[in-house]
């Protein structure tokens, strides 16, 4: 098991598989799942949610961009992956919270095609 950053907890979208779930818990992080809480919850409560208990909000859903820069809501950082394999979301998150750990909160990072692109919001 990694050593977790202490300051980082997630929240995980309903999109976001079990495999991806575990992982993070297995690398010790602090991991809430919406498929747990209320997987009905639409988009801005999620939001609302994770601002609420300072997570990062994990997600397959594009929508969550639209909300941020196009509408301003808040948030506590968003890591959109690509919809694919869990096998391959964990490849990227592994290599995100590798080479990036202690930049996640307060951004909004795309994780898709091999690539980390991570944006100030």
């Amino acid at each position: 098991m990694s050593e977790a950053l202490d300051d980082v907890r997630f929240l995980l979208d309903v999109n976001v598989g079990r495999t991806v779930k575990e992982f993070l818990e297995n690398e010790g992080y602090d991991v809430s799942w919406m498929a747990e809480i209320d997987p009905r919850m639409d988009d801005t409560s999620i939001l609302s949610l994770a601002v609420a208990e300072k997570r990062v909000l994990i997600t397959v859903d594009k929508d969550f961009g639209d909300l941020i820069f196009n509408q301003g809501f808040a948030h506590a950082g968003v890591i959109r992956l690509e919809d694919t394999f869990p096998h391959v979301q964990v490849q990227y998150l592994r290599t995100l919270l590798k080479e990036h750990g202690k930049e996640l909160l307060n951004r909004m990072i795309v994780l898709d095609s091999g690539r980390i692109r991570i944006r100030f919001t």
